[in-house]
């Protein structure tokens, strides 16, 4: 049975008093003009009835069942039948508001003004993707993706820009490998992507066991197998009669460690920060050093003594200490 995705514009949920029993009850609020209210009521059957009052300019349609809204637009799945039924709906109005997800492209469901389904433009429908999105189904009322299988597409601009790859289907059940490996979601377009030359090859992998289908059928070979004699005249070799004869299984060779995995034990306990003593008694005729230079005319150098004189009013006064270099400290002190 094939399975058509279709989308009918509401203007979202509101509350609103139902007319028989006045309480307030939430209902999708539908274009009066537009055969979306039809197709709803008739799509949903018993689930769905009409709570528009007399004086509204709108048509609210309340829905005991589970909807799916995205962007504007209630996403149904519907059978051959179902997609029938509703074609005969909207044929008798002159804004449908009702769009079929038909090659690739949203189009306009057929109507007075065309008796063939025309693709959308602009604002004039829906311009999402809805691969991969959980979708109503009309016949069970269950969501279910609409597809099962994950398509991998590959964009790219130039030659020298690195390319891009959509990832659109059931993706669902797998976001957590595909996060894993570096994919990411794209709130706009609704689907996974990544960047680089080529897919990781778990992505890769993920994308084929998905797309391969469970029910294969497998070759009946009613051609009995050949005997032990036969099978040796064939071969020109010895073969056991037994399949459970037993194979001897040699002890693995201890293999020594390699030199560049192991770890030197000496770097490890070798200290993070290094204090460097300066010498500053030198050999005559060696040239000094200009830290050393330094450091001697700063301990030859008298520290002025700071004196507080006492505060008018009692409190204390804050002086400003001089700062003088006094060694060197090198190294990682975060550690």
């Amino acid at each position: 049975m094939s399975e058509h995705i279709i989308a009918i514009a509401t203007y979202g949920s509101h509350r609103v008093k139902h007319p028989q029993n006045g309480q307030k009850v939430s209902a999708y609020k539908i274009g009066y003009t537009t055969a979306a209210s039809a197709v709803l009521l008739s799509l949903y059957g018993d689930q769905a009835q009409d709570v528009s009052s007399k004086q509204a300019s709108y048509h609210y349609i309340q829905i005991d069942a589970e909807v799916i809204v995205r962007h504007g637009y209630i996403l149904l799945k519907l059978s051959d039948d179902e997609l029938t039924r509703t074609e005969t709906i909207t044929i008798q109005s002159h804004r449908p508001a009702v769009y079929r997800w038909l090659e690739g492209t949203w189009q306009e469901f057929p109507n007075i003004r065309s008796a063939d389904y025309q693709p959308t433009s602009g604002s004039s429908g829906p311009n999402f993707n809805p691969t991969g999105m959980l979708i109503v189904s009309a016949s069970t009322g269950e969501a279910e993706p609409a597809s099962e299988t994950i398509t991998a597409e590959k964009s790219q601009r130039t030659e020298n820009e690195t390319p891009w790859w959509w990832l659109r289907g059931n993706t669902y059940p797998h976001r957590d490998v595909l996060k894993r490996w570096g994919c990411r979601w794209s709130k706009r377009n609704k689907a996974w992507y990544y960047i680089g030359t080529q897919l990781p090859d778990a992505v890769r992998q993920l994308t084929e066991q998905v797309n391969t289908p469970n029910d294969k059928v497998m070759c009946n070979d009613d051609r009995n197998p050949c005997s032990i004699e036969e099978a040796t005249a064939i071969l020109g070799m010895h073969l056991n009669d037994s399949v459970n004869a037993s194979i001897p299984v040699e002890d693995d060779p201890q293999i020594a460690p390699s030199i560049d995995n192991a770890v030197d034990m000496a770097a490890e306990d070798e200290p993070k920060i290094r204090i460097t003593k300066p010498m500053l008694d030198l050999p005559d005729g060696a040239e000094a050093d200009p830290i050393i230079v330094a450091v001697r005319q700063t301990t030859l150098e008298t520290l002025p003594v700071l004196q507080s004189p006492p505060s008018a009013s009692g409190g204390r006064n804050l002086l400003r200490i001089p700062q003088s270099p006094c060694g060197e400290l090198t190294g990682s002190i975060t550690g």
